[in-house]
């Protein structure tokens, strides 16, 4: 089956054209990327996780990261359609770049709070089926900051829902 979209308005015919190629490149990208290729993602608002991977600087959505993990000096990026990327890095360096829903549960991985479905007393269970270790010293850490996260999402959900008129509380 074929879809299409038809655009129909009173502007001027380049700018129709201009508007046609602009909606082809966007129907052109996917929401995450396939094995072996890296684009910058489409929203200008969403945060940017860069690294060097062969000599090349690579720009990715943290949106799309599920969790990290660290072998010796490797760090793979495991992503929620199961995509795994690897360069060279430290640690430390990566969670300079990371956002405030990113925790270090273990000084070998680091998850992403927005793709944990449950904890447990150690481990992570996230939303593609890993299960991530919470290391022993960072527990209580970790557990704190696992329900702050999940208490204010939740207080953010509340009230957007609160906002609609519609919706009874």
């Amino acid at each position: 089956m074929k879809r299409a979209i038809m655009i129909v308005g009173e502007e001027n015919e380049l700018g129709m054209q201009v508007l046609e190629q602009q909606l082809a490149q966007r129907l052109k990208r996917r929401s995450f990327p396939q094995q072996g290729e890296w684009f910058f993602p489409g929203r200008e608002e969403a945060r940017v996780f860069s690294f060097r991977q062969k000599g090349h600087e690579r720009k990715l959505s943290t949106d799309w990261i599920v969790y990290l993990e660290k072998d010796m000096r490797r760090i793979f990026i495991y992503l929620e359609n199961g995509v795994k990327i690897s360069f060279y890095s430290g640690m430390d360096e990566v969670m300079k770049q990371l956002g405030k829903n990113f925790c270090q549960c273990h000084k070998s991985f680091v998850v992403n709070m927005d793709k944990v479905e449950k904890m447990s007393e150690t481990m992570f269970y996230m939303v593609n089926g890993a299960e991530v270790p919470i290391g022993q010293r960072r527990l209580g850490e970790v557990r704190v900051r696992y329900e702050n996260y999940r208490d204010q999402k939740n207080l953010e959900k509340l009230r957007f829902f609160e906002s609609f008129s519609c919706f009874e509380m």
